[in-house]
C-alpha cells in the first residue's frame, strides 16, 4: 500500500494514524493549488526575493537557490517555505504572465494548442480565436494582427513558409482580400496552375491585372493598356479594305487584300464603308449601314465620329467545300473560310479583328502557341463566336513557343464556318510583339500611315 495518491501524490491517512488533521490539511492544501493549477510564470530560474503565501512558478532549467535540481517541478510558497510538485504527464497550468494554458508531456511543459490536430472533433474540428468557427471556415481569427514565426525549437533553419494546398489543377488556392467580407483582390492559383492577381470593385465583377505563366514564367498583363502611337499595322491595306490609301483619310472601293486567303469556295466581298461625311454624325453624305454605325457607336466618342479615317467592312461568306476541318463546341464540324498568309512577320505577334456573325455558326481556333481572347475574355479550347447581333473582338497573341515560327506568317486569323455561314470584319491588324489590346482600339494605323 502507497502512502501517496497515484495522480496528485497527495498524503494518506494511514490506520490509527496520530494527528490526522496534519496529513489531511497537507493533502487540501496540495489541491488547493494543483486543481485549477495557475503559476505566475515559466522563466524564473532563480526563487523571487518577496513571494507572497501561495505563489506557485514553473521551474525553469539551470535552476538555483532553494530551486536548484527542481526544473519543470511547480513550487509553491507555503508556510514561509517552497514546496515542490513534480509534473505527470496531462498536468495543465495556467501561465498568467501569458495568458496561456500548457500541459506537461512528460518531458516539458507545451502550450495546450501546439500540435493539436482538432481541438473539438466532436464538433466538426472547428477552432475559433475570439471568432466563431463554422462548416466553411473551421478555423477563424479575429484579430487586429496574427503572426506567423519559424520554430525556435528546430535550431538552425529559420525558415516558415505558409502553403494553400489545392486537390486539382483546376481548383483554387488562393488569397482572397475582403472589404466588409465583400472581395475586392485576389491572388493565387485561380482554376488552373498560373498565378494570378485579380481584383474587383464590387466583389462582383473580378479583373485580371496580372498572370504568370506557369510554364513558361512569362507575365501578362491582360487590363493593361497600350502606348498606341508605339504600335502599327503590319497588314499591307492596315487593315481598311481598301487597297494601300494610307496616309489618305479617304478611300475608294473595296479590295480584297491579298494577305487574306479564301477556302472552301468562300468569298470576301466589300459589304459597306464607313465615309467620314455621312448624314448619321451630320454630314452630307449617305447614311452609314446600319452594321457599320453600330462598330463607330461602340468603338468612337461621338464628338468625333466625323474625323475617323475612312474604311470597309467586309463580308465573309462560307462556300460549299469540306476541306481543313476542325470540330468545336457541340462536336460542330467547321471547314476553313479564310486564313492570312504570305507575309513576313516577327516573331511574335500580336493579332486583332472585330467580327459580327450574320449567318452562324462562325468559329476560330485556339492553339497552345498562342493565347487568344473573346471580348477580352481569355479561351483555351477553339470556340464559336457568339450569333447574338453584336460585334465582337478577338485577339490572339503568339510568340511563346518561337519553335512554331518561320519568320513568315502563317494563320494569324482563321475563320472556320460551313456553308451558309456569314460574318462581317472589320479593322483586321497583325501588331508586332505582344500586347494587350482592349476591345474599342478601333482601327491600327499601318506603316504606310508613319
Amino acid at each position: 500500500m502507497t502512502d501517496t495518491t497515484s495522480k496528485l501524490g497527495l498524503p494518506l491517512i494511514a490506520a490509527q494514524q496520530a494527528q490526522k488533521h496534519v496529513t489531511h490539511n497537507e493533502a487540501l492544501a496540495t489541491l488547493d493549488v494543483l486543481v485549477q493549477a495557475s503559476v505566475k510564470d515559466r522563466d524564473l530560474a532563480t526563487p523571487p526575493s518577496a513571494p507572497a503565501e501561495g505563489d506557485m512558478h514553473i521551474v525553469a532549467a539551470t535552476a538555483t537557490d532553494a530551486w536548484a535540481g527542481h526544473e519543470n517541478e511547480l513550487a509553491e510558497f507555503r508556510n514561509g517555505g517552497w514546496v515542490f510538485h513534480a509534473p505527470r504527464e496531462g498536468w495543465r497550468a495556467w501561465v498568467e504572465d501569458e495568458d496561456a494554458l500548457l500541459a506537461y508531456d512528460g518531458m516539458a511543459w507545451k502550450n495546450v494548442a501546439r500540435g493539436v490536430q482538432s481541438l473539438n472533433p466532436a464538433d466538426g474540428g472547428k477552432v475559433g480565436v475570439n471568432a466563431t468557427a463554422d462548416d466553411a471556415n473551421r478555423l477563424a481569427v479575429k484579430s487586429d494582427a496574427v503572426l506567423f514565426s519559424h520554430d525556435d525549437a528546430t535550431p538552425g533553419t529559420g525558415d516558415v513558409r505558409f502553403k494553400v494546398n489545392k486537390a486539382a489543377a483546376d481548383k483554387t488556392a488562393s488569397l482572397l482580400f475582403q472589404d466588409g467580407f465583400s472581395g475586392r483582390a485576389e491572388i493565387g492559383l485561380a482554376g488552373d496552375d498560373d498565378l494570378h492577381v485579380k481584383v474587383s470593385s464590387d466583389g462582383g465583377v473580378w479583373r485580371e491585372a496580372l498572370r504568370v505563366d506557369a510554364a513558361t514564367g512569362k507575365v501578362v498583363m491582360p487590363s493593361n493598356m497600350f502606348v498606341e502611337a508605339a504600335i502599327f499595322n503590319l497588314f499591307s491595306d492596315g487593315g481598311r479594305f481598301a487597297g494601300a490609301p494610307e496616309p489618305q483619310l479617304t478611300v475608294g472601293g473595296f479590295v480584297a487584300p491579298s494577305w487574306a486567303v479564301v477556302n472552301n469556295g468562300a468569298t470576301l466581298s466589300g459589304h459597306a464603308k464607313f465615309h467620314r461625311n455621312s448624314s448619321s454624325y451630320g454630314g452630307a453624305a449617305p447614311a452609314l449601314d446600319a452594321h457599320v454605325k453600330q462598330l463607330v457607336d461602340m468603338l468612337m466618342h461621338p464628338g468625333f465620329r466625323r474625323y475617323y479615317p475612312e474604311f470597309w467592312v467586309a463580308k465573309l461568306a462560307a462556300g460549299d467545300g469540306t476541306g481543313s476541318s476542325l470540330t468545336f463546341p457541340g462536336a460542330t464540324t467547321l471547314y476553313t473560310m479564310m486564313y492570312t498568309a504570305g507575309n513576313m512577320r516577327p516573331p511574335s505577334t500580336t493579332d486583332s479583328v472585330y467580327v459580327k456573325v450574320l449567318s452562324g455558326p462562325i468559329g476560330f481556333p485556339v492553339y497552345s502557341y498562342a493565347r487568344t481572347r473573346l471580348d477580352g475574355e481569355e479561351r483555351t479550347d477553339h470556340f464559336i463566336v457568339p450569333d447574338d447581333g453584336e460585334w465582337h473582338h478577338v485577339q490572339k497573341i503568339e510568340g511563346s513557343d518561337f519553335s512554331r515560327h518561320y519568320r513568315y506568317e502563317y494563320s494569324a486569323i482563321r475563320f472556320y464556318g460551313q456553308n451558309g455561314s456569314i460574318a462581317l470584319l472589320a479593322f483586321p491588324a497583325m501588331i508586332p510583339g505582344q500586347v494587350v489590346l482592349p476591345g474599342n482600339v478601333g482601327q491600327v494605323p499601318g506603316t504606310k500611315t508613319w
